[in-house]
């Protein structure tokens, strides 16, 4: 893969992993910090939160999916290898 490419590609998958941690972070904890030191309510919270960052990962397991299919007919039809 050129260097070009590479570059962006990684810097945009780096972005949307930190992004979807930082939110999932967000929502976990909110407004409420008394979590940091309870650690039977963080997982009751983590729990709750859950379906959140599962239905984040199969979005992003489609966009990935997605991009890489468009690749591969962009290839197709232009003639890279």
């Amino acid at each position: 893969m050129r260097f070009g490419p590479f570059t962006l590609s990684t810097l945009l998958g780096s972005f949307a992993l930190s992004w979807v941690l930082a939110r999932f972070g967000q929502e976990v904890l909110g407004g409420d910090p008394r979590l940091l030191s309870d650690p039977d309510a963080l997982i009751h919270v983590l729990k709750a939160k859950l379906a959140w960052l599962v239905i984040a990962a199969v979005l992003f397991l489609l966009a990935y999916v997605g991009v890489d299919l468009a690749g591969r007919r962009w290839r197709g039809t232009h003639g890279g290898g």
